[in-house]
């Protein structure tokens, strides 16, 4: 019932709002022709004024129909159920014999003929505002006629049922209190019926236990208040699920206690039953729109929830106090306001929240659109790249910009924070890059030289030094403008945070854990965090051992579960040497900025892919001319694991490195400021490059699909063949050491011939390579030709067999 009201009422706001605005909109448009002198516009003008009566009538129309509609879809049947229900219970009722009825029987007879006519009045009541009128006369009067015969029909058992008091003794029944009939006109003889006391019933939920255990204990004191043990044991049996007796064999306890120290074991384990609801509240769905029924369950999941972490004494789960002290001020509370009216006809008004609401999780979302919205303010139009940086060079409380010109550089950051300021953000102090002129010391005038006692501050393991940066998870050196990964080994106990100081290279050796389980392995490996890919070659490295790790697991152990199995002294081994690895690779630097200096034009992207039966990858580049020559920069690089059911088909994993060239390709483009003249993309296998100047029809459907997507990202013609020595993007599948990646190594820098001349670089387009990959390209059709011919025979042959007699 409550659907179809709530279905009624936006449908009838919906219609309502577009009548209005076509009644608006067409005086507007009549008042506006009628201004002109003209007469067809005023002929326009009246025409309107008809289309807008016909609008109000045929939305008069539809106001009579819906209710037609809902009586005639919802409301009747149930109407008339309920009214056959009824009908059909009193008829029953007054056919029965009841001479021969205990008092006991009358009253459940006449209890359940009231329960129907209460159903009966009580959906009557609900819709009765889709009810005709006729029909809701005629249903109320029903309901007056069954009452009366109710009456009557009480009235006569009331009398004769009292000759049946003896029977009721006999048979064991509980007699009802009666009182003599009181002198007056009375019906009726006033009865009290007392209902037998239950114990609270306990059917094996952790989180109702102790809740269940107070309520037993407290109607115990009432009624066994001398605390017979033998007493407190039955009671306490009698209200427990069978399934709990069965499991726990609680029948087998001699006493009370006994029972309740079995229970307590497997129940009563407070913390887990505060997790338990803290992942609950956490879980509750947010309500779009106006749901009153939804708003209200979520309402009472929430009391629930504080009920029962007030039983357990754990109020202070769900709530924090310093978080709660500061949104209550009277300045914090306006972070977060919001708009808000009950029906289209009521004023909006402006709400605050003053309380920490349980799961109100988009408070960096609410930040960044507050960031954005009033970027968008009017005032601040004319300053386009000002506002392009709140925009879309903001992350939550970060903002990350930069440009070549230092002044322009100062005025975009003034900028900012002159829109921020707008919005009641207030920044920290810029951080500047050593290219944008920041000195290695910082100098204030206005500090005295007198000593100041510095408070003693708790520096917590692994914190960072006041010299170093982070930016979104990419180590970042101000002074020098270099980036770098910040990796660690640490095998100490894990909270938050590691509670023991990280392993310098020469420790790591002698404290790595004996047995070093997989878990541990996955474990430190996992922690790598290089978002940009400057170290992929080495990151990869250590994916290939994990994975080399659990095929060994699962060729030595019939077990599934081997995450805490030793690995052997071989992995062993491997796994010490890559992560003192690690640790030396927190020592390399790599260029920030992309664009050099005295960069003339638009630079040429570059990218290197390559695949083998553990991985593939691909590394991009810019190359750019400068007034001093060519200068090649590394942008990013990924890679993945070749998947295990293509190992022995290298093609399959060049292949998928030369979609992720199109992927970097795609995603530099998108979101990076820096235009690229032109694009070429590498590989080292020529059967790879004649197949991408080939139609993809010919090929399988994994073949065709990928071959495909390369062909509709560009011109094929950007793609060159070099060999297999010159191609960089070989260190991705096979790993490579920090000394590898280091500042001024091939890695970072580019292969030399990119500094050359384009004419000279030792490369072959897809022309000259064309007679000597003819017959692998052709191989590659014949086999999608096998696959066909192979599915055809089998479906050829299932059908002889399915023909068969």
């Amino acid at each position: 019932m409550a659907a179809s009201e709530e279905e009624l009422e936006r449908l009838k706001q919906k219609w309502s709002a577009a009548q209005t605005a076509v009644r608006d909109a067409g005086f507007e448009y009549a008042t506006a022709l009628r201004e002109v002198d003209d007469d067809e516009a005023k002929k326009k003008a009246e025409n309107i004024d008809g289309k807008t009566v016909e609008c109000d009538c045929k939305f008069d129309e539809t106001e009579q129909i819906i209710p037609i509609s809902f009586w005639t879809r919802f409301a009747e049947a149930e109407i008339t159920t309920l009214t056959e229900e009824a009908g059909s219970a009193m008829d029953q009722a007054e056919d029965t014999d009841h001479h021969h009825m205990t008092r006991r029987e009358c009253e459940l007879i006449h209890r359940n003929l009231e329960r129907e006519v209460n159903n009966f009045e009580r959906g009557l009541d609900e819709w009765k505002d889709l009810i005709p009128r006729s029909k809701a006369t005629e249903s109320k009067d029903q309901i007056r006629k069954l009452k009366k015969r109710r009456e009557k029909l009480w009235d006569e058992w009331a009398w004769k049922g009292t000759s049946q008091s003896d029977d009721e003794e006999k048979l064991g029944k509980v007699k009802i209190m009666e009182q003599e009939e009181p002198v007056g006109t009375y019906n009726y003889r006033p009865q009290i019926s007392l209902e037998r006391a239950r114990l609270p019933m306990f059917a094996g939920n952790m989180r109702d236990f102790y809740r269940w255990k107070a309520e037993w204990e407290d109607l115990q004191r009432l009624g066994n208040p001398h605390g017979l043990e033998n007493v407190r044991k039955f009671h306490l049996l009698g209200s427990l699920d069978e399934k709990v007796k069965r499991d726990l064999v609680l029948s087998s306890c001699g006493s009370a206690n006994d029972v309740f120290r079995l229970l307590d074991n497997k129940y009563g384990n407070k913390p887990k039953i505060v997790l338990l609801i803290a992942q609950e509240v956490q879980g509750l769905c947010p309500i779009k729109g106006n749901h009153p029924r939804k708003t209200i369950k979520l309402i009472q999941a929430v009391e629930r929830a504080l009920r029962d972490l007030q039983v357990l004494g754990e109020e202070d789960a769900v709530k924090n106090r310093v978080v709660v002290q500061s949104i209550e001020k009277d300045k914090e509370v306006h972070l977060h306001r919001f708009l808000w009216r009950d029906n289209p006809e009521e004023v909006i008004e402006v709400f605050a929240v003053v309380r920490v609401n349980i799961g109100d999780k988009p408070a960096g979302c609410i930040a960044q659109v507050a960031m954005r919205e009033t970027a968008n303010l009017p005032q601040f139009a004319a300053m386009v790249e000002e506002r392009r940086v709140v925009v879309e060079d903001s992350y939550v409380d970060d903002i990350l910009t930069s440009h070549n010109d230092l002044q322009i550089l100062e005025k975009i950051t003034k900028g900012v924070e002159k829109i921020l300021k707008a919005g009641g953000f207030s920044l920290k102090p810029w951080v500047l890059s050593g290219q944008s002129g920041r000195s290695a010391t910082i100098t204030d005038a206005s500090i005295s030289k007198t000593t100041v006692s510095v408070p003693k501050t708790l520096v917590l393991p692994n914190q960072m030094r006041d010299e170093e940066s982070k930016a979104l998870g990419a180590g970042y050196e101000p002074e020098t403008d270099k980036l770098c990964v910040m990796t660690s080994v640490n095998f100490s106990k894990r909270g938050k945070l590691r509670t023991g100081v990280d392993l310098r290279e020469e420790e790591v050796r002698g404290k790595t854990p004996n047995p070093l389980t997989r878990r541990m392995l996955l474990s430190q490996i996992a922690g790598f965090y290089d978002p940009i890919g400057l170290a992929t070659p080495a990151k990869q490295k250590g994916v290939m051992l994990v994975r080399e790790a659990y095929q060994e697991a699962s060729i030595s152990s019939p077990v599934k579960d081997t995450w805490d199995d030793p690995l052997s002294p071989k992995l062993r081994e491997a796994s010490i040497r890559l992560l003192e690895e690690c640790v030396r690779l927190a020592q390399i630097r790599f260029e920030r900025s992309l664009t050099p200096t005295g960069a003339i034009g638009h630079p040429m992207g570059v990218t290197f892919s390559d695949g083998s039966e553990a991985s593939y990858g691909v590394v991009l580049y810019l190359r750019w001319e400068t007034q001093n020559g060519v200068i090649v920069r590394l942008v990013e690089s990924k890679a993945k694991l070749t998947p295990l059911n293509q190992k022995g088909d290298v093609i399959n994993a060049e292949v998928y490195g030369a979609v992720f060239s199109i992927h970097l390709r795609k995603y530099l483009v998108k979101h990076c400021r820096i235009k690229v003249a032109r694009w070429v993309h590498f590989v080292d296998s020529q059967t790879i490059l004649g197949a991408i100047h080939k139609d993809s029809y010919g090929y399988q459907t994994f073949f065709a699909n990928r071959i495909g997507e390369i062909q509709k990202a560009g011109p094929v013609e950007d793609w060159r063949w070099i060999e297999g020595n010159l191609n960089i993007a070989d260190i991705i599948t096979r790993g490579a050491t920090p000394e590898e990646l280091d500042e001024g190594s091939e890695w970072q820098q580019g292969p030399e011939f990119l500094s050359w001349p384009e004419a000279e670089w030792p490369v072959k387009t897809a022309s000259e390579i064309v007679t000597s990959v003819a017959d692998d390209v052709k191989r590659l059709h014949r086999r999608a030709f096998s696959a066909v011919v192979t599915r055809s025979q089998a479906e050829k042959f299932s059908d002889l067999q399915d023909s068969a007699p």
